[in-house]
């Protein structure tokens, strides 16, 4: 909870007051390059910032408010699948292998993994398709109050961190359950739930594995970003 409900609150704050316009205004050009709507450009910011399942999350909001399409959604909610800086530079990094420059580098890493597929996907493989996606951001007619996008931001983020805490302690009881067979699971584990995972496997795996199922995820994630 500490570390998941205020980047949750941050992305849905900063949507519900539409405080993110000025920035976008000025990034035009960005949304071009990536193929999205300037409005599916704060999801894409917020991911880097946040890391999984924070993309998710402003992916959600944008769409229920109506500020970005169903197809936007789609297509992103397949992309932004990232970690974010506390859990590549503090955890992983200093925590897992003592050192803070390997986080840095797994987190920029994960920056060009996230931006290269977003542009794969966005950019170039749905303009060969049939039915291609549209980005026009559709603004909602009526804006929030500060105290309304307060009240809302809280209330949204609240029942997302419990259905993400309630996925997570799911998955690490099977973790732990796991050890219990005569059989090495740690590359089970590590597919099943990353934190947990990356704990069980640092040491049998070399730091580019560690780093391929970082960019997986594990299925718990996925499971969160349904959720959402």
């Amino acid at each position: 909870m500490p570390s998941l409900f205020p980047f949750f609150f941050l992305s849905s704050f900063v949507i519900y007051t539409n405080c993110f316009q000025p920035i976008a205004k000025h990034l035009g050009f960005v949304s071009k390059i990536f193929g999205v709507s300037k409005n599916g450009l704060i999801a894409i910011l917020l991911c880097l910032v946040g890391g999984f399942p924070v993309g998710g999350k402003a992916i959600a909001t944008l769409y229920s408010e109506n500020k970005i399409t169903e197809s936007e959604a789609k297509i992103l909610s397949y992309c932004l699948v990232g970690a974010g800086p506390g859990f590549l530079v503090t955890f992983v990094g200093e925590n897992l292998f003592c050192n803070k420059t390997l986080g840095i580098y797994l987190l920029f890493a994960n920056y060009l993994s996230v931006l290269l597929i977003t542009f794969l996907n966005c950019k170039i493989l749905n303009k060969r398709s049939k039915k291609p996606y549209i980005y026009n951001s559709i603004e909602k007619s009526s804006d929030y109050s500060l105290g309304e996008s307060i009240v809302n931001a809280t209330e949204s983020s609240i029942k997302s961190s419990l259905s993400m805490c309630g996925f997570v302690i799911i998955f690490i009881v099977s973790n732990n359950l796991l050890k219990l067979l005569p059989i090495h699971t740690e590359l089970i584990s590590i597919v099943l739930e990353i934190t947990s995972g990356v704990i069980n496997c640092n040491h049998i795996l070399s730091i580019e594995g560690v780093a391929f199922f970082i960019g997986f995820g594990g299925i718990c994630v996925h499971f969160q970003i349904l959720e959402l």
